[in-house]
C-alpha cells in the first residue's frame, strides 16, 4: 500500500499505531478497561518488526502523540483557563510537551529495533522501557505522568510487588506480557519455530509469582491497630477564580471551618471512634487564603478552631521567607503546609511547624528558563515564582508521637522522595493538593492511581484532601477505602493506622529501575563493539 507522506508509514500501518495507541490510553482512569494494557503494544510491535531504526522512531513517536493526546488533552484547558494564555499557544506548548513524552516512545522503538537483532529476547522490550520510564521521572525536572504500571492499581493481586521494585515492577510486567503475546505471534505466522514457547512458559511463571507474593503480601497483620489516629478530611470546592479573591477570603474561612466542625462531630457521634475528638483535619493546598505566618484576625481563628476541637489542623497556605543577604528585603515564597497544634507549648505559645514544598510544578509554580520563555504566565495565581523546600521534613504530633509526610499536589508521583519521608520515620502520608485547574477531567483520577502505588510502595496509609475532590483514604495496600466525589463540597472521616513493616523499596529505592538500566548499558555496549547491527 502507498505510504503517506507524514511518518512514512502505510494506512495500514496507521490504523495498527492508532490502535495501539488507544487502547493504551483506554487502559488509564477515567476509561479504566486496564485489561487492555496487557495487549495494546501487540500492533506496534507488528508494525516495527520490519523498520528501519529511523522508521521505528517515527512510528513509536506517532504512538506517544496519539497516546498523550488521549490522556493529558485536560493540559490544553488548563493553560487556557489559568495561564493567561491564548489557545493556539496553549496548543502549541501543549503540542511541545507530547512531543518529548513521545520521543520516548520512539526511542524505546528504534532501541526495541536495534537490540532484538543481538538479544533475540522475550525480555528486550521489559529491559528498555523501564529504564526510559526511569530516566523520564528524573530528566529536565521529570516528569512521570501516566507510567503503565499506574493503568493496574486496581488490581491489588499484583500490585503489591512494588513494595520492593516499585511501580517499575508492575510496567516491566506489563511490557513483558506484551512481549510475549507478540513472539508467540511470530510463532504462528514465522517459519522459525524459535524458544517462543519457553518464553511463554516463563513469562506466564513470572505473571503468577507476582499474584503469589501479593497474595502473601495482602497480610494486615502488618497494620497496627491498637492507637487508631481519627482523621478529618476536608473538600471546600472552591473555583479556582475565587482563590485568591480578597473579596472571597471569609467565604472560604467560613466554608473550611464549617467542614471542620462537621468532621469533628462526625469523629465524635461514631461509635468506632469512641467518641474521642479527632487527632488529625486536614485542608487541601492553599486552603488557608492568607499568610499563617503574620499575626492576624485570621489566624487567631485557625488557632482558636484547632483548640476548640481539640484536633491538630493541617493546611495548605504560601509563606515567605527574606531571601539570603539581600538588601533589597525581598522574599522567597512557598507552597507550604502549616501544622496548627490545638495546645500552647510549654512556654505557653502556639508552635505552628511548616514543610515547604520541594518539588515544583514548571509552568505551574515556575517557569523554567523564564528569560526565554518570558511570554508564559505561572499558572498559580500568587506574588512571583516560587522556590522549593530543601528536603522531606516530617511534621510532628508531638501530643501523639505520630509523625507524617505531607506530599503537596504533584509531590506525590515522585517515588523516591515520598519514601524519603518514611526513611525519615513518616507513620503515614498525607496529600494535600488543588486540583481545580483541571476541572471535571481525567486528571484527579490519574492523580488518585499515582498517590495508590506510593501507599503500596511504603506499606503506609495514604489520606488525600482536595480542593474540588477527590479526597480519600487509601490503605497500605492501595485499596481506596473512602472518598468524596468529584466537584463536591464535602467531608469524609476515618480511622487510619501505624504500620510494623518497613518495604525493601522504603530502603532500597528504585534498586530494580537502576540495575535495568545498568543491563541496557551493558547490552547496548556489547551490541555496539560486536559491530553486527547496523543502523
Amino acid at each position: 500500500m502507498k505510504k503517506l507522506n507524514i511518518f512514512r508509514l502505510t494506512l495500514t500501518e496507521y490504523f495498527l499505531l492508532t490502535l495501539s495507541a488507544v487502547a493504551l490510553a483506554c487502559s488509564f482512569e477515567n476509561i479504566n478497561i486496564d485489561a487492555l494494557i496487557w495487549v495494546g503494544l501487540l500492533p506496534f510491535f507488528i508494525v516495527i518488526e520490519k523498520k528501519s531504526a529511523k522508521g521505528s522512531f517515527l512510528a513509536g513517536l506517532y504512538v506517544g502523540l496519539v497516546f498523550y493526546f488521549l490522556t493529558m488533552y485536560w493540559l490544553i484547558a488548563t493553560l487556557s483557563t489559568y495561564g493567561a494564555m491564548n489557545i493556539v499557544l496553549c496548543t502549541l506548548i501543549f503540542l511541545l510537551l507530547a512531543l518529548y513524552l513521545a520521543a520516548f516512545f520512539g526511542l524505546f522503538a528504534m532501541l526495541h529495533r536495534y537490540t532484538l537483532k543481538r538479544f533475540d529476547s522475550v525480555f528486550i522490550a521489559p529491559l528498555i522501557w523501564v529504564p526510559l520510564e526511569y530516566l523520564r521521572t528524573y530528566l529536565i525536572s521529570g516528569f512521570p505522568w501516566i507510567l503503565f504500571g499506574y493503568a493496574t492499581y486496581r488490581r491489588f493481586g499484583l500490585t503489591q510487588v512494588a513494595d520492593i521494585t516499585g511501580v517499575y515492577g508492575q510496567s516491566f510486567l506489563i511490557l513483558l506480557v506484551n512481549s510475549a503475546l507478540y513472539r508467540m505471534y511470530r510463532y504462528f505466522t514465522s517459519e522459525k519455530k524459535k524458544l517462543y514457547k519457553i518464553e511463554a512458559a516463563i513469562t506466564c511463571a513470572i505473571f503468577i509469582a507476582a499474584l503469589l507474593y501479593g497474595a502473601l503480601s495482602l497480610d494486615e497483620s502488618i497494620i497496627n491497630k491498637n492507637n487508631p489516629i481519627k482523621v478529618g478530611l476536608t473538600q471546600g470546592n472552591i473555583a479556582q477564580e475565587l482563590k485568591w479573591s480578597e473579596n472571597s477570603r471569609e467565604t472560604t474561612m467560613e466554608n473550611y471551618t464549617e467542614l471542620t466542625q462537621k468532621a469533628t462531630e462526625d469523629i465524635q457521634k461514631n461509635s468506632n471512634y469512641d467518641n474521642s475528638p479527632p487527632t488529625l483535619i486536614v485542608w487541601p493546598e492553599t486552603a488557608a487564603p492568607f499568610y499563617i505566618q503574620n499575626a492576624t484576625n485570621d489566624r487567631a481563628k485557625l488557632i482558636r478552631l484547632a483548640k476548640e476541637n481539640n484536633a491538630y489542623i493541617l493546611t495548605g497556605a504560601l509563606a515567605y521567607e527574606p531571601k539570603y543577604d539581600d538588601p533589597d528585603g525581598e522574599y522567597d515564597y512557598f507552597n507550604s503546609a502549616f501544622l496548627i497544634p490545638p495546645t500552647e507549648d510549654a512556654s505557653g505559645e502556639v508552635k505552628l511547624s511548616r514543610y515547604d514544598k520541594v518539588h515544583l510544578v514548571p509552568f505551574g509554580e515556575y517557569v523554567p528558563i523564564h528569560k526565554i520563555l518570558f511570554f508564559v504566565d505561572k499558572l498559580t495565581e500568587g506574588i512571583g515564582d516560587f522556590t522549593s523546600g530543601k528536603k522531606a521534613k516530617n511534621l510532628k504530633m508531638v501530643g501523639h508521637n505520630y509523625e507524617f509526610g505531607v506530599l503537596i499536589c504533584y509531590e506525590s508521583i515522585f517515588p523516591n522522595l515520598v519514601r524519603n519521608f518514611v526513611n525519615n520515620g513518616a507513620d503515614f502520608l498525607v496529600n494535600i493538593t488543588n486540583d481545580a485547574w483541571f476541572g471535571d477531567t481525567s486528571a484527579p483520577h490519574q492523580q488518585v492511581s499515582m498517590a495508590a502505588f506510593r501507599a503500596v510502595e511504603n506499606k503506609r496509609y495514604l489520606i488525600r484532601a482536595a480542593n474540588t475532590g477527590i479526597s480519600l483514604v487509601i490503605d497500605p495496600f492501595g485499596r481506596v477505602i473512602k472518598n468524596t466525589k468529584l466537584l463536591d463540597r464535602a467531608y469524609l472521616t476515618d480511622e487510619i493506622y501505624t504500620i510494623n513493616k518497613d518495604t525493601f523499596y522504603s530502603k532500597y529505592g528504585d534498586v530494580f529501575a537502576v540495575t535495568l538500566s545498568v543491563i541496557l548499558l551493558l547490552m547496548l555496549f556489547l551490541a555496539y563493539r560486536k559491530n553486527r547491527i547496523k543502523l
